[in-house]
């Protein structure tokens, strides 16, 4: 409507103008009259900078605070407030900035729900990494892991260096039972090899007995044409002693477990040495010059043994002296 004593005009459009005799005061920025008498709508009025009232949106902040809001009030513009607070920072891997700071995810060492191997973890043999989870950016104690342990009987790597049942030690056992570790049977027990010395001279008998030694020797029943056959027990070595007594040079020949060969004539003595086998039982042959040996029973046993052949005479065939030569075994460990 028109001002009264002024000319006729619309609030706020340009072609306003002060009545006659139009008293200036302070710009109200309403939209309305011209207070300040300059003719000019309160729209485009350099004292106006808005319409008191009005509010626009406005970047208040980063991160979720950069929504904002702004009210003019006396013809300026207030501050733009932000339509949210600064909130905790959420560690999703999102490119979110949940605290304004203008930065996502910072002070997040993992994204939550992620997980990962136990860092330092032994994973060689019976060890296991384990899983650590991200909870609210930061990784969790580790679960499931197994370490180290002292190394037992059980076929397994429990101390985890790459070798199972390494220096385990089983106990029990005795002379001719050795304890063992049998992997992933656990301990048990092997025997010692035979003839291993035990308890009251007595010997192993390589099945895990203490037994009673066998006779070292044993002249068996196949001895015949001028051969002995001698078993030798095991962990046993024997003297071979060959006497000659009569003029006509003779020879005794040894083979089998040992071999030697020994020549001589009247009043001479040669002699040679087999060794000993630690676990097996051997055989020996020992031959005479004539072809024949003295009869005499089978088998025979002992730990010295004496064995004759039939004296070749002078004519160069046998006799029954049995004397030409003498052979005698002494056994010894």
């Amino acid at each position: 409507m028109p001002e009264a004593g002024g000319t006729s005009g619309t609030a706020g459009s340009t072609t306003e103008s002060s009545a006659p005799g139009c008293v200036a005061a302070l710009e109200i920025c309403d939209g309305k009259a011209d207070e300040d008498c300059d003719g000019l709508a309160d729209e485009i009025d350099t004292d106006c900078a808005c319409i008191n009232g009005a509010s626009e949106d406005c970047v208040a902040g980063k991160g979720i605070c950069s929504e904002g809001t702004r009210t003019c009030s006396s013809g300026a513009w207030s501050m733009c407030a932000s339509k949210r607070m600064p909130e905790k920072e959420v560690c999703d891997g999102q490119p979110v900035d949940e605290d304004c700071d203008g930065d996502s995810d910072n002070g997040c060492d993992c994204v939550d729900g992620k997980s990962r191997a136990c860092p330092g973890s032994n994973t060689v043999g019976e060890c296991k990494a384990g899983t650590q989870t991200c909870v609210k950016g930061q990784w969790g104690t580790c679960q499931n892991r197994v370490d180290p342990e002292i190394e037992t009987c059980n076929g397994k790597d429990d101390n985890c260096n790459g070798s199972s049942d390494d220096g385990v030690s089983c106990a029990g056992g005795d002379t001719c039972n050795v304890a063992v570790c049998k992997g992933a049977s656990g301990c048990g027990f092997n025997p010692s090899p035979l003839n291993t010395a035990c308890s009251g001279g007595n010997v192993c008998d390589g099945k895990g007995a203490c037994v009673t030694p066998p006779s070292p020797l044993m002249v068996d029943a196949s001895s015949q044409a001028g051969r002995y056959h001698v078993k030798i027990a095991p962990g046993y070595k024997v003297s071979v002693t060959a006497s000659f007594h009569n003029g006509n040079a003779a020879t005794i020949t040894v083979s089998g477990a040992g071999s030697c060969s020994l020549t001589g004539v009247n009043t001479e003595s040669k002699s040679c040495s087999i060794p000993a086998n630690a676990t097996e039982s051997r055989d020996l042959t020992v031959t005479g010059p004539s072809g024949q040996n003295c009869s005499a029973p089978t088998p025979i046993y002992g730990s010295t043994l004496a064995l004759g052949f039939e004296d070749l005479g002078t004519d160069k065939e046998p006799n029954r002296s049995c004397d030409n030569p003498t052979v005698q075994l002494i056994t010894s460990r």
